[in-house]
């Protein structure tokens, strides 16, 4: 294989944290090294990436159905359903809270909008607890959205910073509710 240098792009890697303006150097169809190259390293391609990102680790989900040679009877809906047939679900946490939150932009050369408070708290730390896949609410959401949602029954979890704090399940809809309406296993307290 060959050995890629990609000089000067914006690295960032979610795994690692890592967000920063390095070189990445390719040996044999992995990473070598970030930075600095490994000893003996000669790029036979250096690839100039000023201005753009790089972020190791995406990968080109393409998938082809058809025999070579015959890719341009494949259309753009076959080839997304193909790539969707093969990447496995996405499973997510999402953790939502209602209430005050103080909102502004920081920086000084990098602008950055955020939003801070104990309702950014809270939603961030029912994230933290909840199961892929699932929706945790606080006891004030549930209560103010209970007659457009369904909710399992209350739980009790620990919440750093706050104790033990009641909590529900967002349940999916109904399958045979024709509107979306969602059956709730237990009313809100």
């Amino acid at each position: 294989m060959t050995n890629i240098h990609i000089k000067g792009g914006r690295l960032v890697d979610p795994k690692s944290g890592l967000d920063a303006r390095q070189d990445l150097f390719i040996a044999d169809g992995r990473i070598a090294a970030l930075g600095k190259p490994p000893a003996g390293f000669r790029a036979a391609r250096t690839l100039e990436a000023s201005n753009h990102v790089v972020c190791p680790g995406l990968i080109d989900l393409s998938a082809r159905l058809r025999e070579p040679g015959f890719e341009y009877k494949a259309t753009l809906e076959s080839e997304m359903q193909a790539a969707i047939a093969r990447t496995p679900p996405l499973e997510v946490r999402i953790g939502i809270d209602i209430g005050p939150v103080v909102a502004g932009v920081i920086g000084e050369r990098k602008f950055a909008y955020d939003v801070w408070g104990d309702t950014v708290n809270l939603a961030s730390r029912l994230q933290e607890a909840g199961e892929p896949g699932q929706v945790l609410v606080s006891q004030r959401t549930a209560a103010d959205v209970a007659d457009r949602s369904g909710f399992g029954p209350a739980q009790m979890i620990d919440i750093k910073g706050k104790g033990a704090t009641p909590v529900r399940v967002l349940l999916p809809p109904h399958p045979s509710s024709e509107d979306g309406e969602r059956a709730s296993e237990a009313e809100p307290s």
